[in-house]
């Protein structure tokens, strides 16, 4: 959630014909003067609606609503909406054919908040105080703020873009497990771009190029039917296709840098996962204090656990300098539940079309060292 903009509204235009007084003098010795006058014709109604809690102006197909102390609500162009209701000093404003901006609360209150919809976007700041949303082009949606019970506060979403989509706050999808949320920032800039930072606090996700995806917070995911609060989160993708996530987890940081490239950390805290070239991967998941990184063209890395193993896998590191090759530390991505946790493994790759991995033997640690003390008897 690609179509061309569309383009500028016509609702400033307005036609208006006159034919003027128009003489003339006949005669052969005295002169009669005619003079005839042609009424204008009927002017095109203009799209505009202004609405606040002194009356609403409506004219054309646009429509507004506006109810709160100093809360105002303005619509401009054909079937734009704009709506203002939950509270008090709130603003809409939808300005090109379609748009729509509204802040009425879903189940609690909005204060304090904008929304601004242009050139046929959707826009909405609702349920908490302090929140901002801007969608722009067509098929854009901008969420900023709460709902469904929980509220948001300081949050800024923005989307830019055909069908782009940005949302920032708490409980945007409805369900149980979401938290009330604060200083959250999510910003969608290209054609189809995602982001998300929702479910935390300073929480920010980039996603900057066509068909990008960026997210922060707790999201629900295989493994994890009830997310937890995750805050200090930030995600960037930038590049076409580009694709960054940090959830589940607080202070936990993904750059995916590149056309198609991936960076992800998921399901714990302080990892790090960075990828800069071209259709490479990195991920760090399901433990603490865990690095991945890679630079180059189809490579991949992977440092942690996986989603049947989600905790006690931490400081773990894999790094490829180089194309095409694959470096991972941790437990194996397809190892089944209750796999004994790694930790403290490290493998650099530098270079090109090679692989490697460091992952446990497949008995646990605390055997292998048993069997050992029992030979050395």
């Amino acid at each position: 959630m690609t179509r061309s903009p569309q383009s500028a509204p016509a609702h400033h235009r307005v036609r208006a014909a006159a034919v003027l007084i128009a003489g003339g003098v006949f005669g052969a010795v005295a002169a009669t003067a005619v003079a005839t006058t042609v009424a204008p014709a009927p002017a095109q109604a203009l799209d505009a609606c202004v609405s606040s809690a002194l009356g609403t102006l409506k004219s054309g197909s646009a429509s507004c609503s506006a109810s709160g102390a100093l809360s105002v609500a303005i619509a401009i162009g054909a079937n734009t909406t704009a709506t203002v209701a939950g509270g008090w000093f709130n603003l809409a404003m939808a300005v090109g054919d379609g748009s729509v901006a509204d802040t009425t609360p879903v189940a609690t209150y909005s204060n304090f908040n904008i929304a601004t919809a242009w050139l046929g976007g959707t826009a909405a700041a609702t349920d908490g105080n302090f929140n901002i949303a801007a969608a722009v082009l067509s098929g854009s949606l901008a969420g900023a703020g709460g709902g469904y019970g929980k509220n948001g506060a300081f949050t800024i979403a923005q989307a830019f873009g055909n069908g782009a989509n940005a949302t920032a706050g708490a409980n945007p999808f409805g369900g149980s497990g979401w938290v009330d949320s604060a200083f959250n920032i999510a910003r969608a800039f290209g054609n189809s771009a995602q982001a998300f930072a929702v479910n935390g606090r300073f929480l920010l996700s980039s996603a900057l190029g066509n068909d990008t995806i960026a997210s922060t917070g707790a999201l629900l995911v295989e493994g994890n039917p009830d997310p937890l609060e995750s805050n200090l989160d930030f995600a960037s993708a930038i590049g076409t296709g580009a694709r960054a996530e940090a959830i589940n987890g607080s202070v936990q940081s993904s750059r995916a840098l590149g056309e198609h490239t991936t960076a992800i950390s998921i399901n714990g805290n302080l990892n790090f996962a960075q990828t800069i070239g071209v259709l490479s991967q990195a991920y760090t998941q399901s433990g603490s204090g865990n690095i991945a990184a890679t630079v180059g063209t189809l490579s991949f890395t992977r440092a942690g656990g996986n989603l049947n193993n989600p905790t006690g896998n931490d400081r773990n590191s894999a790094l490829v300098f180089g194309d095409n090759s694959t470096a991972t530390a941790g437990v194996p991505p397809f190892a089944p539940a209750g796999t004994a946790p790694v930790s403290g493994r490290h493998v650099i790759i530098i270079g090109n079309s090679q692989s490697k991995s460091d992952k446990p033997a497949t008995t646990s640690s605390q055997r292998s060292a048993r069997t050992r003390s029992a030979a050395a008897k």
